[in-house]
């Protein structure tokens, strides 16, 4: 997504935060939503940013492959047990971007846009961290409720 600003178009910074429904100020954001025995709330979902939470979308693609379809777009359950396999792919792609050298060398992340791709590759020094640290949170995140719901529902744009 580009603004615009004096007359041109400029790149949207991004925001590698997870957020609380209260932090949110963007509508291009997806929201994780814990289910289980009582109704949830807002105040137990989670906000990510469009594109940061593309990056990570193929960790869900792999082990939920009817995200691929209209995930993205719409509202699709996924029960905690493939959750736990989601989170070890996150763990994976968060060791590979520590670990990479260059945005070539990382390995399980997503580009839904072509221009996600070309941002990610030039501004892969300060993007990696971002996103390892946004990973982290977000495995956190998911450890918390893994016993405490039965599902996770992804609430698209």
């Amino acid at each position: 997504m580009q603004t615009l600003l004096h007359g041109r178009y400029h790149p949207r910074v991004l925001d590698f935060c997870l957020k609380t429904t209260s932090a949110v100020t963007s509508g291009l954001t997806m929201q994780l939503v814990p289910t289980g025995p009582q109704l949830p709330t807002m105040d137990d979902s989670i906000w990510i940013d469009e594109e940061p939470f593309c990056y990570l979308e193929g960790c869900i693609i792999k082990c939920w492959p009817t995200y691929a379809t209209y995930g993205h777009w719409g509202v699709i359950t996924i029960p905690v047990s493939m959750w736990r396999e989601i989170a070890t792919l996150l763990t994976a792609l968060r060791e590979s971007l520590l670990a990479a050298n260059s945005p070539d060398a990382v390995t399980g992340i997503f580009f839904m846009f072509a221009h996600s791709h070309t941002r990610f590759s030039r501004t892969f020094v300060s993007v990696r961290p971002a996103l390892a640290r946004l990973t982290s949170d977000l495995l956190k995140w998911l450890e918390l409720r893994f016993d405490s719901c039965s599902d996770i529902i992804i609430g698209g744009i």
